[in-house]
């Protein structure tokens, strides 16, 4: 009995500090970047577990179309994991029922980003759904993922080559 209450105690604690952010999908920065409103207040929102084509990279226009038909304009839920070293708010994405940072992997839109979510089974299926299938950015060889190009082109840029 003592563990049972030490349990729902431990749940209820947990719980209380769970921050969940909901508002209007105002604009959409790239395939994994947003601006949140809920009145008067905007927040950035970064998805957790993926991470979408750079804007010169092939696939970008793919991942904020595919953002604009899962959550433009929309009222959303958030719900916050992190905080990112450019201070923005870093979560799951829901609109209704349909848990938007999984449904970008699954169209083939974004890479998972497992470094950052290792135990995201469910990001994991559908990043290998899509991957398996040629779906969206799986349909071409040789793509980069973003954090390797970020990587390619400060390292250019500290070479001298713009």
């Amino acid at each position: 009995m003592r563990k049972l209450l030490l349990a729902v105690l431990l749940f209820t604690t947990c719980s209380l500090f769970a921050e969940t952010l909901t508002g209007t999908v105002r604009w959409i920065m790239d395939g994994d970047t947003f601006d949140l409103r809920n009145g008067d207040k905007s927040t950035t929102i970064r998805l957790w577990g993926i991470d979408a084509p750079e804007k010169d990279q092939p696939g970008s226009k793919r991942a904020v179309n595919a953002m604009i038909d899962l959550i433009g304009r929309k009222r959303v839920r958030v719900e916050v994991v992190d905080r990112d070293r450019y201070g923005r708010v870093v979560g799951k994405v829901y609109y209704r029922k349909v848990y938007v940072n999984e449904e970008l992997l699954r169209r083939g839109c974004a890479w998972w980003y497992k470094q950052y979510a290792p135990d995201a089974k469910d990001l994991e299926k559908a990043y290998k759904f899509a991957f398996d299938n040629r779906i969206g950015l799986w349909a071409y060889k040789n793509n980069v993922p973003p954090w390797q190009y970020r990587h390619n082109k400060k390292q250019e840029k500290a070479n001298g080559n713009q």
